[in-house]
């Protein structure tokens, strides 16, 4: 069953000076000579985002899909329409068989009266999505006339609570890390230039962050620097790619102001720590800015260190970062949909 929900991912978007008049635009030719005499609706109607398990990973919409005949019918076909481009763009369409399956029966030739009911006709994603879509049924009357039906689905960008789930902002975002000697003041900077994530906001408070850092994409102007870092007496690089930052609890210092801990991995090791954000609000994004000492021992990262028995302790044991990751604001309901790209 999953396999057919799943095609119904992805939403196009509108800014919402642009949700007037959805309803008055012209439907696929598809329909042009075909009579609206069937009964297809969706409930319920708005859509709300919720998420899917307790872990909060995926976000889910769910609604059923329901047909009614007023005469007597036999279904041909079912599908949606996304909104895209200020037109209807075919998504997906079931063949019989499909339908079958999808709506849970073993027959599509339905009396006067009688109904089909797709219960878990629902939409999954990693972002709360403003979109339009519109499940259609195309079926035969006794007679052999072709005849459809078909209604419009809003699916909201947000909760019902008004929590939204916003993707990081890769363009709009840095992150810097130092490290310095273990016995001066002298130290280098560089960059981690690939991450990706998500924040968790209500009413423009901060309520949970999750982020991914492709570790491969250090820099610094000294190659051989990067490439001791990205070794094994550092990050290990090929054998653990990426390191991830989950909140676990959040607490309001003043306004804006947040201490956030969590669960932090770097080179396979997963250890709780906690740093001060500082989220600013502007029209288009949340700018979450941070800094955090790391201490690289916790993390296997014992190399020159002052817990490594051999050698002198010559690097200091922490490693600063300092980054501003941006999250696009009411996303993507502040951008008009011919101008939004994927983060």
């Amino acid at each position: 069953m999953k396999i057919f929900i799943l095609l119904i991912l992805v939403l196009p978007y509108y800014s919402i000076a642009q949700y007037e008049g959805i309803y008055n635009l012209p439907l696929p030719e598809t329909f042009t000579n075909m009579k609206k005499k069937v009964l297809i609706y969706s409930t319920p109607n708005p859509n709300y985002a919720a998420f899917e398990t307790e872990e909060k990973q995926f976000i889910v919409w769910k609604h059923r899909t329901i047909i009614k005949a007023t005469e007597d019918i036999t279904i041909k076909e079912t599908g949606a329409y996304l909104l895209r481009n200020g037109v209807w763009w075919k998504r997906a369409s079931f063949n019989p068989k499909q339908t079958k399956e999808m709506f849970a029966t073993k027959r599509l030739e339905l009396a006067k009266g009688d109904s089909l009911v797709f219960e878990k006709n629902w939409r999954y994603g990693s972002y709360t999505q403003t979109g339009w879509n519109f499940w259609y049924v195309v079926a035969t009357t006794a007679s052999g006339e072709m005849i459809y039906g078909y209604d419009i689905l809003e699916t909201k960008g947000r909760f019902q609570d008004n929590t939204q789930v916003l993707p990081l902002k890769k363009k709009d975002s840095q992150l810097t890390w130092t490290g310095k000697a273990g016995d001066s003041d002298y130290r280098l900077t560089g960059q981690i230039t690939d991450f990706k994530g998500r924040i968790v906001v209500k009413e423009d408070v901060l309520m949970a962050c999750s982020i991914t850092l492709v570790m491969d994409s250090m820099t610094h102007e000294i190659p051989s620097l990067i490439s001791h870092l990205k070794g094994k007496d550092f990050f290990s690089v090929k054998k653990y790619p990426e390191s991830t930052f989950q909140s676990e609890k959040i607490e309001i210092q003043s306004p804006n102001n947040y201490l956030v801990e969590g669960t932090l991995c770097l080179r396979g090791v997963c250890q709780k720590e906690a740093f001060n954000v500082a989220l600013k609000i502007t029209d288009k994004a949340y700018e979450a800015v941070f800094s955090a000492s790391i201490d690289r021992t916790k993390y296997g990262m014992l190399f020159a260190s002052s817990k490594e028995k051999k050698g002198k302790y010559s690097i200091a044991d922490e490693i600063q970062f300092l980054g501003t990751f941006s999250f696009m604001k009411d996303y993507p309901g502040s951008m008009p949909w011919n101008q939004l790209k994927v983060p």
